[in-house]
């Protein structure tokens, strides 16, 4: 089987559902009977729903352009099968429309359809900008992380030098400590504002 069907899209159409990558065409959850080459033309329809698959490019699909054979008569034949595993008739179709010399068209309702070959041309280059914007954010939020991570060690880590006025809670009340004194505090969990007014708890043995 060709690798361009090797994908885990499911399609489901009616009762049925084609497995690209199991080879394998079910209906009602059961798998049915059907040759490769059926299966590669009901893929090759299930693509493009809707749309024309010429002749060419089914022959294109199920021989190589080295292989010797009646290509018409072998395309018929396949198509047949196909719509006998489908249940289809070619006279009052429900999937499958012939288009007299032309190729065919599947017209039934397809769920779950997987990109095309030029879908996926189409989507590379927009998949490879969006990883790359993805891997430059994803760069500086780590510098970013790594900086706060930094900021934030140093200051956990040094006592801060209180620069607001400060004083005393004193048995005999509150006191202004001299504007010469020096007052740092250690770190804690919650943030500080040094430039604030700080007042200090008197103990027993303080000095002052």
């Amino acid at each position: 089987m060709s690798p361009r069907f090797l994908t885990q899209v499911l399609y489901r159409f009616s009762t049925f559902e084609a497995d690209p990558q199991a080879g394998e065409l079910r209906k009602n959850g059961l798998r049915l009977r059907i040759q490769d080459q059926p299966f590669q033309i009901l893929l090759r329809l299930l693509e493009r729903p809707g749309q024309i698959v010429t002749r060419e490019e089914l022959k294109t699909t199920l021989w190589s352009v080295d292989t010797f054979v009646d290509f018409d008569n072998g395309l018929n034949m396949a198509v047949k099968r196909l719509r006998e595993a489908l249940g289809d008739d070619a006279d009052h179709p429900r999937f499958i429309e012939t288009l007299p010399r032309r190729g065919y068209r599947f017209i039934g309702q397809v769920d779950g359809r997987a990109p095309s070959a030029s879908e996926k041309a189409n989507d590379a280059p927009s998949l490879r900008s969006s990883l790359r914007t993805i891997g430059i954010w994803t760069v500086a939020v780590s510098f970013f992380a790594l900086a706060v991570i930094l900021v934030y060690r140093r200051t956990r880590s040094e006592p801060q030098r209180w620069r607001g006025p400060a004083s005393v809670m004193t048995p005999d009340g509150i006191i202004r400590t001299p504007s010469t004194d020096v007052i740092y505090v250690l770190p804690v969990s919650a943030p500080l504002d040094v430039s604030a007014e700080l007042t200090c708890d008197w103990r027993p043995g303080s000095r002052w």
